[in-house]
């Protein structure tokens, strides 16, 4: 119990010197996850040095489910104690557990990363939130590899973990369906929450029939002894040990020794269109105002020495609409 009370009052410190126009910021997961700190540099880069964001991180990707209305409830009280002008929101875990409550207390809330259907958590009924919905492209992203991989590909394997985020984005992005055919390419989409099944599904998939790999979700996954695996080793371990080419419907999974490449999302983009709608209401736009929007439908994003590894080259038409990172 003393150490509870001393790791709140930590965490509150920061609200004793918090300005009249400070942001605060919500994260479902933790500063360590790539996709978090694409999207809060795509937010410092449109916020400027005007407002001062602050930040607390509910840590939802490493800890178990059970526990998720007690953090929602220290970023709550982490809200009352900082008194900020506007609260991000950041993925599917904060907005369903905070929006509603901050919509009631009065405080304008922008979201962002948002993977489920807005209408299903009732937002279109909360005048004071607004913000950014997450459409990863996953089925124009599988017709893409058709054109790197070309016509032998015909069946393609989709790894997700069993949290909560994975199964929203399988919902809204494939109907909640485990096979789906994409023109002339079958995909078969798996949620598994145990790294050696994950390890058994890469390492079987030439042998069950498949032409390439997709890598989503995989931050929670388990070992044997229940801990959540460092998903830079799982990523690191998939590519190493795949016997298919392996793509990405993310930016963070894309590089040198990592995945190939793809049509991904990138969390920057997320923040920056977050933080544009932040500052009009900051403006004076009222939140109600301003539709729940996507963000830009996406990038494509290559490394060199995934293609290199794996023979594959990218069509003439495509070469100047690509990132790389390396």
């Amino acid at each position: 119990m003393r150490f509870t009370r001393l790791l709140l009052a930590a965490l509150l410190l920061p609200a004793l010197t918090t300005q009249a126009d400070d942001l605060l910021l919500i994260q479902s997961y933790h500063d360590g996850y790539p996709w978090d700190q694409s999207y809060i540099h795509g937010l410092h880069s449109k916020l400027g040095e005007q407002h001062r964001l602050l930040r607390f991180a509910m840590d939802t990707k490493r800890l178990p489910v059970e526990e998720h209305a007690a953090r929602a409830e220290a970023a709550w009280q982490f809200f009352l104690q900082s008194k900020p002008r506007l609260v991000i929101l950041a993925d599917d875990a904060a907005i369903r557990l905070l929006a509603k409550r901050l919509n009631e207390h009065g405080t304008p809330t922008v979201f962002l990363g948002l993977n489920d259907n807005p209408r299903l958590l009732g937002l279109q009924q909360l005048p004071l939130v607004t913000g950014v919905l997450e459409r990863p492209l996953f089925r124009r992203s599988i017709v893409e590899l058709q054109r790197i991989v070309g016509p032998e590909l015909r069946r393609v394997l989709v790894l997700f973990d069993s949290d909560i985020t994975s199964a929203v984005a399988i919902r809204e992005s494939f109907a909640d369906r485990r096979h789906y055919q994409v023109g002339a390419v079958s995909a078969d989409i798996h949620q598994v929450s145990q790294f050696d099944d994950w390890q058994a599904r890469v390492s079987q998939a030439r042998q069950q029939g498949y032409d390439a790999l997709i890598i989503g979700l995989y931050q929670t996954l388990r070992d044997e002894h229940e801990r959540v695996m460092d998903g830079q080793q799982v990523l690191a371990w998939t590519a190493q040990h795949s016997p298919i080419p392996p793509f990405a419907f993310w930016d963070f999974s894309v590089g040198p020794d990592k995945a190939i490449g793809g049509l991904v999302q990138f969390g920057q983009v997320q923040g920056e269109a977050a933080a544009s709608l932040a500052l009009e209401i900051l403006a004076g736009a009222k939140p109600s105002s301003l539709t729940p929007r996507a963000a830009e439908n996406g990038q494509y994003l290559f490394s060199r020495s995934g293609l290199a590894r794996w023979q594959l080259q990218l069509p003439e038409e495509l070469l100047d609409k690509v990132y790389w990172t390396e």
